[in-house]
């Protein structure tokens, strides 16, 4: 049998930025739990919390679409080699000024914001440059192994964290965190620069953004799949930002249910990569974009009736298992029917939208959560994800 990952790795080049990218991936989950316990740490505030944790995401948000533009117009190599020497330094800098006495919850939202910047240049670039160096036909498979690699990321690097800082203390995590991300780094000066002129690049950013917006508004399969990355960035990935509450509020288990939950979220998420992973022949998908939608719909009605506890676990382990599904498809369909010479834009386009999407989703979610029970909340985002189902239009979707 044919396992197209172990195919694609025989490549030195794309060998060296899967890995890479895996342990960058723990060092960046390392830093979330790290500075979250700071920030707290510093303020004993929730406002403060608050805003450091959106320090890292709203600059994706809104220069994402953006930063693809350079993506287009510069090598993916050089980008990233600077987002990730500004990240290494990022990371070891809050470190010093944690052994001087000089932190406080002013500066770390300061240094958050600048990693936030990083990170909005070094996603489109690294989306995209699988499409560079890994032959088409093994694409879906490294495609999936990011994605596996993340979702295994966010079980260790939580992990090593929580042991750091409870034997060694919050400054030694930092350091940890630097050096996984300064693997990164050093790994991809191992790799050429190779400048690759854009075909038809208009001139200035902004007129690089709007030309991917209508590409992909031209382009139906990309529309789509837009859209859904949107359903379920608001559907499951915003139930997910309300998992301690749903576990508390909901299910009566405490810490203890919001633990449970988030293991079975991240192992639903694992399983869908390391099922894809195995696939033969380097396929993307065990099931179409409409039945991964109608499986997360069912997941989410199951969660809000659930007879037991147990039931509304399983319940979320489906829904994340689709929803994972459902992004590996999207991101290998994004690469395929893509003009490489627009892919970073398209990518920017598609990293601002996974990350701004979650957060509108949780943010509704407990809002609504204020005022009304959860079933309804819940019932509300099924039937989002079903209708989104049966809008999908064309065969095999």
């Amino acid at each position: 049998m044919d396992i197209a990952i172990v195919s694609a790795f025989r490549d030195r080049i794309y060998r060296t930025v899967a890995i890479g990218n895996a342990v960058s991936m723990v060092g960046i989950w390392m830093q979330k739990i790290a500075v979250g316990w700071l920030a707290w740490d510093l303020s004993h505030s929730t406002f403060w919390l608050g805003l450091v944790t959106a320090a890292d995401l709203v600059p994706a948000v809104f220069l994402s679409s953006i930063c693809g533009v350079l993506a287009d117009r510069y090598d993916k190599v050089l980008l990233m080699r600077g987002a990730q020497a500004a990240a290494a330094l990022q990371s070891f800098l809050l470190a010093g000024l944690l052994i001087a006495g000089q932190m406080n919850v002013q500066l770390l939202f300061v240094l958050t914001l600048a990693l936030g910047v990083a990170n909005s240049l070094d996603h489109p670039a690294r989306l995209s440059l699988l499409r560079d160096i890994v032959p088409v036909q093994y694409l879906p498979a490294a495609i999936t192994f990011n994605s596996f690699s993340f979702n295994i990321a966010r079980f260790v690097g939580p992990m090593i964290a929580g042991l750091t800082m409870s034997f060694a203390g919050i400054t030694v995590c930092f350091v940890l965190t630097g050096a996984a991300i300064g693997y990164f780094f050093l790994a991809l000066l191992t790799l050429p620069v190779r400048k690759r002129p854009a075909r038809g690049l208009p001139p200035g950013v902004f007129g690089g953004l709007g030309e991917s917006f209508r590409y992909i508004a031209r382009h139906r399969s990309l529309r789509e799949t837009m859209v859904v990355m949107g359903v379920f960035g608001m559907g499951v990935n915003g139930i997910n930002q309300m998992l301690p509450a749903l576990a508390d509020r909901y299910f009566g288990r405490g810490v203890d249910g919001f633990i449970q939950l988030t293991v079975a979220a991240g192992l639903g998420a694992v399983t869908a990569g390391l099922v894809l992973l195995l696939l033969p022949g380097g396929r993307a998908r065990l099931m179409g974009m409409r039945a991964c939608l109608f499986l997360a719909a069912a997941a989410m009605v199951a969660i809000a009736f659930a007879p037991h506890y147990a039931f509304g676990v399983l319940a979320v382990f489906a829904m994340c298992f689709a929803s994972t599904q459902a992004g590996i498809e999207g991101q290998s369909t994004l690469n395929r029917e893509c003009d490489p010479a627009i892919l970073g834009r398209v990518m920017g386009s598609y990293s601002a939208l996974i990350r701004g999407a979650p957060a509108a989703g949780g943010f509704l979610l407990g809002y609504g959560a204020s005022y009304l029970p959860f079933w309804p909340l819940l019932l509300a985002c099924a039937l989002m994800t079903a209708a989104c189902g049966l809008w999908l239009r064309g065969p095999g979707r």
